[in-house]
């Protein structure tokens, strides 16, 4: 069994989304940007009820 070098092992980015809940909107928009971009993404869960 041979073990990879850690120059081998490609792992993604772990990106922390921190701010006000008063601010979804951009919080769900830089989540998904930053997913898209393949990175993980650590956030407070944004469940958006209207009114």
């Amino acid at each position: 069994m041979q073990h990879q070098t850690s120059e081998a092992v490609s792992r993604p980015t772990i990106v922390a989304l921190c701010g006000s809940t008063r601010y979804w909107e951009q919080l769900a928009e830089a989540n998904l940007y930053e997913t898209a971009a393949g990175r993980i993404v650590l956030a407070t869960h944004l469940a958006h009820h209207p009114g």
